[in-house]
C-alpha cells in the first residue's frame, strides 16, 4: 500500500505518529509531497526521518524546498525569509540543494502527484468545483487522477468537466479545516492495485500527548504544528525546542492560497 504524506512542516512528533499509524495499516511505499522542513522546530530531524525510508519513498518538492534552494524566488515576506534562513542553516547547503532539485511532479500509472497543482507549487486546486479555474490548472493534464496538498485541507472530488479525479491528501503534521472544525493530521492511502471507482482515504490523529486542547470544538490558538508541543496534560512542553516562527504558526489560517498570483515552479 502506498501512503501519501504532504506538508510535514518540521513537526517531528506528528510525523512519527503518522508513520507509525500508516505502517501499522500496511503501508510499504511512500510518496512525500513537499514542504517537509520549514516553519516547524525539527527541520533536519523530519528530513532525516523521511530519508530513512530509503528506496520505499518517492519525493517531490514543494514551494518551500524551491524557495530554500533559490531564495530569490520566495515571497517577499519577513516570515518566509526567516524560515528560509532557519532551514538553510539547519540542513546545510548540500541537503538544501538536493531537496530543491527534486521533481515538481511525478506520475505513477494514471495518477499525477504534484504539490499544489500540476503546473504550479503555489496555485492550489480549489476545494469546490470551479470550471474556469480548473481549465487553467489542468491544462494539458492527461492523467485520470491528480493528487496534491499545499492547503492542508483533505478532500476528494471530480473535476467540473468530469474528466479528472482530484485528491488533496491534507497535511501530515499541521491542522487543516476538518469538517468538524477540529485540528487533524492526515495522510492518504492508496492500495497497490488502485480501484478506479473509489478513492479510499483515512486520517489519523497523533496520540493525545501531541494533541492540543480545544475549546467548544474550535482549533486552539496555537496549533500543534507550532514550535511547542503539548503534553498529555494539555500544557506546553518546556523541553520542546523553540522555532523563531511561533507567531506565524499561531496565526496560520490560510485555507486556500499561499500567495498572490500564480507562481509557477
Amino acid at each position: 500500500m502506498l501512503a501519501i504524506l504532504y506538508d510535514v512542516h518540521g513537526n517531528l512528533p506528528a510525523l512519527e505518529a503518522v508513520l507509525e499509524d500508516a505502517g501499522g495499516q500496511g503501508a510499504d511505499a511512500w510518496l512525500i509531497g513537499g514542504d517537509v522542513a520549514a516553519f516547524g522546530t525539527w527541520p533536519l530531524e523530519c528530513v532525516g526521518r523521511l530519508r530513512g525510508l530509503g528506496a520505499q519513498a518517492a519525493w517531490i518538492r514543494g514551494n518551500l524546498e524551491r524557495w530554500q534552494a533559490r531564495p530569490g524566488e520566495a515571497l517577499d515576506n519577513p516570515v518566509v525569509a526567516g524560515a528560509n534562513a532557519y532551514v538553510r542553516d539547519a540542513l546545510g547547503p548540500d541537503l538544501v540543494a538536493e531537496l530543491g532539485a527534486l521533481p515538481g511532479a511525478v506520475r505513477r500509472g494514471a495518477t499525477l502527484f504534484c504539490h499544489a497543482s500540476p503546473g504550479s507549487d503555489m496555485e492550489p486546486v480549489p476545494r469546490e468545483a470551479d470550471a474556469e479555474a480548473e481549465a487553467a490548472l489542468l491544462e494539458g493534464v492527461e492523467a485520470r487522477r491528480v493528487v496534491f496538498g499545499h492547503t492542508h485541507v483533505q478532500f476528494a472530488r471530480t473535476s467540473a468537466d468530469g474528466r479528472v479525479e482530484l485528491v488533496n491528501a491534507g497535511s501530515g503534521a499541521c491542522p487543516g479545516a476538518a469538517t468538524s472544525g477540529r485540528p487533524t493530521r492526515r495522510w492518504t492511502r492508496r492500495p497497490t492495485r488502485w480501484p478506479c471507482a473509489a478513492w479510499p482515504t483515512t486520517s489519523t490523529r497523533p496520540p493525545a500527548r501531541w494533541t492540543p486542547s480545544t475549546r467548544r470544538g474550535r482549533p486552539p490558538r496555537r496549533p500543534a504544528c507550532g514550535p511547542r508541543a503539548s503534553t498529555s496534560e494539555g500544557t506546553e512542553n518546556p523541553q520542546a525546542p523553540r522555532s523563531p516562527f511561533s507567531s506565524h504558526m499561531g496565526r496560520k489560517g490560510d485555507r486556500g492560497r499561499k500567495g498572490p498570483g500564480r507562481l509557477r515552479s
